[in-house]
């Protein structure tokens, strides 16, 4: 599919069948891929890496404070540590990138589902090396560990960004694009649009709240990010169906099922 297809078949969705079947499998599908996007970048805020792994707006300035820091600041632990911030955020930066160029091959030769299902896989990748003792790192301190953090938590983020945002669906992650377009479809009285905007928002609070409610609830971080995991396969393995792609073809951008 043409990248800028995705884009181009939601318009056609909400103007044909702007309240239809096909309209609400997409709301639902949005709400549940921007929850597991949330859980995920809470997941990563709170443990291990102490960045949010979805927010690379923010993160890049972050970057230019830090990179700014070391020649400014005259304090050398201040220096130190805001310089040590900034490598671990291009470390982030460049993972999330190169996960957005693997979500792009993959989700071109293999569809949404199955490539949903190598991001539920890399995640698998995380809960294993937690599994096998890797600690997590330390806030505001540069370390072996929290740039291999920053590698395991923020390619699945760029690679399932990227694969949503060739669909219908959208960008899963970019919440202040979406604010951006909910702003100009609420001005534009687009009323369906504004409602599948508003749920694409929605499901990514959510999802941050289910994060940082299992964190709480569930003491184990191996199993944390194991539910994730499996839940991101799962999901990924229903869009995979043939069925379900003959179904929803049009909604995930998958028209014509492979074998």
């Amino acid at each position: 599919m043409d990248k800028a297809a995705g884009p181009q078949i939601a318009v056609e969705i909400f103007k044909e069948s702007p309240w239809g079947w096909r309209y609400w499998s997409m709301v639902v599908s949005n709400i549940w891929i921007a929850l597991l996007a949330g859980y995920l970048n809470a997941f990563s805020t709170v443990s291990l890496l102490f960045e949010r792994s979805a927010h690379m707006s923010g993160r890049a300035t972050d970057l230019g404070r830090g990179i700014m820091a070391f020649f400014v600041l005259t304090d050398v632990a201040a220096r130190t540590r805001l310089f040590e911030e900034a490598v671990i955020i291009a470390i982030m930066t460049v993972s999330f990138v190169a996960g957005a160029v693997l979500g792009t091959k993959l989700k071109a030769a293999c569809g949404m589902g199955k490539a949903l299902i190598m991001v539920g896989l890399l995640i698998s990748v995380g809960a294993v090396t937690i599994y096998m003792g890797l600690p997590a790192g330390v806030l505001n301190v540069f370390s072996l560990e929290r740039a291999i953090w920053a590698i395991l938590l923020c390619v699945p983020m760029g690679m399932q960004n990227a694969v949503t945002s060739l669909t219908p669906i959208g960008r899963s992650t970019h919440i202040t694009g979406t604010l951006t377009d909910l702003g100009t479809a609420i001005a534009d009285k687009a009323h369906s649009v504004t409602v599948h905007l508003s749920c694409r928002w929605g499901g990514f609070v959510l999802g941050g709240s289910v994060g940082l409610w299992v964190f709480f609830h569930l003491p184990s971080l191996f199993s944390q990010m194991l539910i994730l995991a499996a839940a991101t396969i799962i999901t990924g393995a229903f869009y995979a169906h043939p069925a379900i792609r003959r179904k929803l073809g049009k909604v995930i951008g998958d028209p014509d099922p492979k074998a």
